[in-house]
C-alpha cells in the first residue's frame, strides 16, 4: 500500500514540494500586503485577498492530504476528513471561479462608468465574501452527505482496509451531478467572464469611449487597462490549470473505459499548482502590490538580519 518506492510517487512528492511552499509564501504575502497597506484596500485588491484565502484553504489542506494519498493509498485520516477534504477543494476551487467571474462584471461596470468617481462600486468586502462563498459552500453540498469511508474486512490475515469514496444512490445521480457541476461552477462563470471582458474590449476600442474620455481620466482608464490585462492572465492561467482535472474528473464520473484514472494525480497536481501561481502574476502584472511586495519583503529580511546581529551578542 505505500508507494514511496515507486519514480511516480517521488516525482509526484519532488513536484509538491515546491508548490506547496511557493503557495503558501505567496497567498500569505498578499493577504499581509493588503492588510499592512491601507492604501490597498480597495475593493479590487480585496477581490484578490478573497482568491488568495481560497488558495490558502487549498495549500494548507488538500495538497498536504493529497500527498499522503500518494504515498499511502489506504484512508486513515477518519470519517470527518473524507467528507471535508472533497468539500473544501470544491468549495475553494469554486470561490476562486465565482470571484473572477464577479471581478469581471465590476471590472466592465468600472470600465462603462469611465467618468472619474463614478464608479465606486456599491458591493462592501462583507457581500463579496457572501456572494463568492456561500454558492460554493451549496454547490458542494452533496459531497457531504455522499462521501463515506469505505471498510473491507479480510478476517483469513485479520486486517481491514479502508478507502474513502462516493456512494451514489444511483451511478446516474452520480453522472447528472457531475455535468451540473461542471455547468454551474465552470461553464457559466466562464460565459459570464467571456462575455464582460468581450464588452471591456469593445468598450475601450470605440471611437466614441476615446472621444468621451478626458485627458483628466487617462491616467484612471490607463491603470483600469493593465488591470483588465492582469485579470484576463489570471483568468487564463485558472482555466488551462483546472480544465484537464475537471475533463478528467468528468470522464471517470461518465465511466469511459479509454480514460486512465492513473492521468488523475498529474491532472490534479496542474489544478492545485494554479495556487502558487496566483502571486506570482499579482508580482509581474501590478505594479503597486510588487511595490509592496518588495517594501515587505525587505522589511522581512532587515528584521530577520538584525535578529541574527542580536542573537551574537548574547
Amino acid at each position: 500500500m505505500y508507494t514511496l518506492d515507486q519514480p511516480t510517487t517521488v516525482a509526484l512528492l519532488c513536484l509538491y514540494l515546491p508548490v506547496f511552499a511557493l503557495s503558501l509564501a505567496g497567498n500569505s504575502l498578499v493577504i499581509y500586503v493588503v492588510y499592512k497597506n491601507p492604501h490597498m484596500r480597495r475593493l479590487k485588491n480585496l477581490f484578490l485577498v478573497n482568491l488568495a484565502i481560497a488558495d490558502l484553504a487549498v495549500t494548507l489542506i488538500c495538497m498536504p492530504l493529497t500527498a499522503g494519498q500518494i504515498v499511502f493509498r489506504l484512508w486513515v485520516y477518519g470519517g470527518a476528513m473524507c467528507k471535508l477534504i472533497g468539500y473544501i477543494q470544491g468549495v475553494a476551487v469554486n470561490c476562486s471561479i465565482f470571484t473572477l467571474a464577479a471581478l469581471s462584471i465590476d471590472r466592465y461596470l468600472a470600465i462603462k462608468n469611465s467618468v472619474v468617481g463614478s464608479c465606486n462600486s456599491c458591493m462592501s468586502p462583507g457581500l463579496l465574501f457572501l456572494a463568492t462563498w456561500l454558492p460554493a459552500a451549496i454547490c458542494m453540498s452533496p459531497l457531504l452527505c455522499v462521501r463515506q469511508v469505505h471498510a473491507m474486512a479480510f478476517p483469513e490475515f485479520g486486517i481491514e482496509i479502508s478507502y474513502c469514496i462516493e456512494e451514489w444512490p444511483k451511478q446516474m445521480d452520480r453522472k447528472g451531478y457531475g455535468i451540473a457541476l461542471l455547468f454551474v461552477t465552470y461553464i457559466l462563470p466562464l460565459v459570464i467572464i467571456i462575455g464582460c471582458y468581450s464588452l471591456i474590449g469593445r468598450k475601450l476600442c470605440s471611437v466614441e469611449f476615446h472621444r468621451k474620455t478626458s485627458d483628466s481620466s487617462s491616467t484612471v482608464m490607463l491603470g483600469r487597462k493593465r488591470v483588465a490585462r492582469m485579470l484576463i492572465a489570471l483568468i487564463a492561467v485558472f482555466v488551462l490549470s483546472w480544465l484537464p482535472y475537471n475533463v478528467t474528473s468528468l470522464s471517470l464520473d461518465l465511466n469511459y473505459k479509454y480514460l486512465d484514472a492513473r492521468v488523475l494525480p498529474y491532472t490534479l497536481l496542474l489544478a492545485h499548482a494554479h495556487s502558487a501561481v496566483n502571486p506570482f502574476l499579482y508580482w509581474f502584472l501590478n505594479k503597486s502590490f510588487r511595490h509592496c511586495m518588495r517594501r515587505a519583503l525587505r522589511c522581512s529580511s532587515r528584521r530577520a538580519t538584525r535578529g541574527r546581529e542580536a542573537h551574537k551578542y548574547v
